[in-house]
């Protein structure tokens, strides 16, 4: 593949990722991708074009003193990024998926290998793939990953009807989410963020660990994914159980993750008072354009509540409101704003100490999710071939499982992961949330 790709400085949030990968989790997403009639020979060239807009997608990142490099890789080979393996006939989705899991090179290492790549599950004798897009939380956040899907998806749609695509600059700055925000964003975002510097974020004061601090080896990382499926007709339940409350259906997925947190609370000697989630918030909720935007523009904000709040439907109602009528997520990208003036060879020490203090801390007391919403508009572009796609975030070392979501025309897929899971926490978490679902169902 030629093309002219030049080095890029890494922004603060790439270097971030990349330093964080393998302390506190992997930092590795997966996009997986259930196709029919899935033309090869244009999905690899819609690939290749979309690297041209991307170039980032094509690079390493080498580590700096004042700020880090992404490195084109020299002699970018497409075929070295998309591997192919042929899986049973029978069952197939469900094959592929299981071989999926067994795979011992899906995740990324920045420092040999580019962002993204892609794994292709085939058989023979159908016209049927499983495509799972691995791609490096450096390069890309959650939704982000759905608007690279698309990007691909608009450059196969073009190379499917003889049509020329206009190449995309993308936006990869904070300039462009700050000259999005007006005045009344930006003095509550500050507000927000200097009022943190006298609070505590995970409130160890009034939140105790519900898990022991873990810290386990690394030699024989690896990550264990479970997921539950419901289809439109167990939608439909979870929302008629809801229906005179008003809430959406991310309301119902964040109450039931706070009767989760309820659940393990109620396990202390003497549980806490408060409970709390960590939600992952898309930034681009602020941005004045539809930007092609594959960057990092989330940040995790908490969501703290009432223990005895929860299981009273009515007041988590006034809670959910409370929520959505806060500037969410502003606050928390004030302080990394700040502190790019500093070497990142400095930012390191600082955002390991952060990352020991706040996020190990917050993991044994919170369980952290991450909802990208409905996804059917990014895949729109491939037409009908689409039959499913679902989102695997990352996952984190210590404390409780992520839950990951994403709904699909009439599917939506939560997905439970850990990273060095030895004491089989994720297969618990997500039996307790599948029996709280039945409860709902059979009432």
């Amino acid at each position: 593949m030629s093309m002219e790709c030049k080095n890029v400085v890494a922004n603060f949030n790439e270097s971030m990722f990349d330093e964080f990968d393998g302390k506190v989790g992997s930092n590795t997403i997966y996009l997986i991708t259930d196709m029919k009639d899935l033309n090869m020979e244009a999905f690899y060239a819609s690939i290749e074009a979309a690297v041209k807009d991307v170039p980032l997608m094509a690079s390493i990142i080498t580590k700096g003193y004042w700020r880090d490099t992404w490195m084109p890789v020299e002699d970018y080979d497409i075929n070295q990024i998309i591997k192919t393996y042929e899986v049973v006939e029978d069952s197939f989705y469900e094959n592929a998926y299981l071989h999926f899991l067994q795979l011992t090179d899906k995740r990324i290492n920045l420092a040999k290998e580019p962002p993204f790549k892609v794994k292709v599950f085939y058989n023979q004798s159908n016209n049927k793939k499983v495509v799972v897009f691995c791609i490096h939380h450096a390069l890309v956040d959650g939704r982000g990953c759905f608007r690279l899907v698309r990007l691909i998806g608009e450059h196969y749609h073009a190379i499917m009807n003889n049509q020329t695509l206009k190449p995309r600059e993308n936006q990869r700055a904070i300039s462009v989410l700050l000259s999005s925000l007006n005045i009344i964003d930006v003095t509550k975002a500050l507000a927000s963020s200097f009022a943190g510097l006298f609070l505590d974020p995970i409130n160890k004061a009034s939140m105790k660990p519900l898990l022991p601090r873990e810290f386990t080896s690394n030699s024989n990382s690896n990550e264990t994914i479970e997921r539950i499926v419901i289809k439109d007709e167990v939608l439909y339940k979870l929302r008629e159980h809801y229906k005179d409350y008003n809430y959406t259906l991310n309301d119902i997925l964040m109450h039931l993750t706070f009767k989760l947190m309820v659940k393990y609370n109620q396990t202390l000697e003497t549980p806490s008072k408060n409970v709390c989630i960590a939600l992952g918030i898309d930034l681009r909720r602020y941005f004045k354009k539809d930007y092609l935007s594959i960057s990092n523009y989330s940040v995790m904000d908490s969501f703290t509540v009432k223990s005895d709040h929860v299981n009273d439907l009515s007041k988590m109602q006034k809670e959910f409101r409370r929520l959505k009528e806060k500037p969410i997520g502003l606050g928390v990208i004030v302080e990394p704003m700040f502190s790019s003036v500093f070497p990142i060879a400095k930012q390191r020490k600082m955002l390991n100490k952060w990352a020991r203090k706040f996020i190990i801390e917050g993991s044994i007391r919170a369980i952290q999710t991450t909802n990208v919403g409905i996804t059917d508009e990014h895949l729109l572009p491939f037409g009908d071939i689409v039959e499913n796609i679902s989102f695997v975030g990352c996952s984190p070392v210590c404390g409780f499982p992520q839950i990951s979501i994403a709904r699909y025309k009439d599917t939506l897929t939560l997905y439970f992961i850990k990273y060095n899971d030895n004491s089989g926490l994720v297969q618990k978490v997500k039996n307790d949330y599948q029996e709280l679902l039945d409860e709902i169902i059979a009432s």
